[in-house]
């Protein structure tokens, strides 16, 4: 029992820290700022802290914690397609696009479905 609340609680340590380092404002990205990145910001989200929110949630779904497991996906997608977007100097549109089929893998990778 002792064992399974030190696993909690370093966890719950670890992710405080790793927000309060790696990101600006200490919470968690999610699919809102997803969003936000697609009608904002021609298909590009934050990557420090958008990497930052999935190893937290990463640490906290493996230290026993409760998180969902699609926000992390999704966000780790955009993370990635943002940095494509910037590798291939992609356009707004292009940005855009590439965000949503980067999410849409994320949601049907989450699932198992063979279609988004």
């Amino acid at each position: 029992m002792r064992g399974r609340l030190g696993l909690v609680l370093a966890g719950g340590l670890a992710v405080g820290l790793i927000l309060h380092w790696f990101t600006p404002d200490g919470r968690v990205r999610s699919v809102a700022d997803v969003i936000e990145g697609a009608a904002l910001a021609d298909g590009r989200v934050e990557q420090k802290a958008g990497l930052a929110s999935a190893l937290a949630s990463l640490i906290t779904l493996g230290s026993g914690g409760s998180a969902g497991r699609e926000g992390p996906v999704v966000h780790l997608a955009a993370v990635i397609s943002s940095r494509v977007s910037d590798w291939i100097r992609a356009d707004g549109i292009t940005g855009r696009d590439l965000l949503g089929c980067a999410v849409a893998a994320a949601v049907s990778a989450s699932f198992n479905a063979p279609i988004a």
